[in-house]
């Protein structure tokens, strides 16, 4: 999937909204019959397994992709066996 559009068209606030780090002023969010928003109710951010990675500081330039996802995988794991 690919998201076009102009510098302040929303793209990211979309992005953050389906990844539940951010709420609509009004209005739902859904995937297909689940509802992931709707005033007051909804699924938890990490009941709905989508990744996010904001456009600024989200990746170690002197890392490649692989690399990148590795050690945010690295991280992930450590911090649920605590």
């Amino acid at each position: 999937m690919v998201l076009l559009g102009p510098s302040g068209c929303g793209k990211s606030t979309l992005l953050r909204m389906v990844a539940g780090l951010q709420h609509p002023a009004k209005g739902e969010i859904r995937l297909g019959e689940q509802i992931w928003f709707q005033a007051g109710r909804g699924s938890k951010p990490q009941q709905r397994r989508i990744g996010y990675v904001p456009q600024h500081y989200g990746l170690f330039p002197h890392m490649n992709a692989q690399m990148n996802i590795a050690a945010a995988l690295h991280a992930f794991l450590r911090q649920s066996d605590s």
